[in-house]
């Protein structure tokens, strides 16, 4: 397919470089950074724009991966009608494509995405939904080509698929930070527990989360949480994350 990305970012970047390994021809990456769009598209090789009105209007699919605070802004701005248009995000519905578009809908990644980390597309569930039977098939066959695992959901699916990655991916993470924030003050270091991360997440491939939850809190060890506070006391922010997370802990529990 011929591909055209508008974006620069994240998100932009993987897909990208996916949609070439997958031997799609991008087109064109529009960015209004200069400086970004101008690297993308080195990365890609392939021409580039920062004027929507340039946009290469050729393209079989148009793939729009910016914040969500940007997408309607980009739609009202790009001078296309019939071509199939998607989004990348995980909570803004595809009917913001409605009013002007025949030809829309949304493929989302379910994956954390970084630009300097690659991405394994094919063990990433990629999200689809379309405004009609003939986009619908279209993406599938475009989720096909870079990846092995997608699924039809609507947007408000979607929404909830969005929210679960923020506990699941972004809270766990600063949690790791919070770890790392300690173990260096105390001359320790967050690769000690890296094989403990490794074998919380490859519980879940046999177990449900709420079957292999484990530590004091499940436990009602009064004693080592009374402990843990008073060693959190210089950390008055953690303290209350960690007070709170035993607090929901216990009372999924009951």
């Amino acid at each position: 397919m011929k591909i055209v990305i508008i974006g620069t970012g994240n998100v932009a970047t993987q897909l990208g470089l996916a949609f070439r390994k997958s031997k799609h021809h991008v087109i064109q990456v529009y960015g209004r950074n200069s400086s970004h769009v101008k690297t993308l598209s080195k990365k890609l090789n392939t021409a580039l724009t920062s004027d929507l009105k340039k946009i290469n209007p050729h393209a079989d699919v148009y793939i729009i991966a910016v914040t969500d605070a940007s997408i309607e802004e980009i739609i009202k701005d790009l001078p296309l009608k019939n071509q199939l248009i998607v989004h990348t995000s995980g909570s803004v519905p595809i009917s913001v494509f409605k009013k002007k578009f025949v030809n829309y809908g949304s493929f989302y990644p379910a994956q954390t995405i970084s630009k300097d980390i690659p991405v394994n597309f094919k063990t990433t569930v990629i999200c689809i939904e379309a405004g009609n039977r003939a986009s619908q098939i279209q993406l599938f066959k475009l989720a096909q080509s870079i990846g092995k695992q997608f699924a039809l959901i609507n947007s408000e699916q979607r929404r909830v698929l969005h929210l679960a990655a923020v506990f699941a991916n972004n809270f766990t993470n600063h949690l790791f930070h919070i770890s790392d924030d300690i173990l260096t003050k105390n001359g320790l270091f967050i690769k000690m527990l890296i094989p403990l991360i490794n074998q919380t997440v490859a519980n879940l491939k046999d177990k449900f989360p709420s079957e292999v939850q484990t530590g004091p809190a499940v436990r009602r060890d009064k004693e080592t949480i009374d402990l843990h506070l008073k060693m959190l006391k210089k950390y008055p922010a953690y303290k209350k994350i960690y007070k709170d997370i035993t607090e929901s802990i216990q009372k999924s529990k009951k």
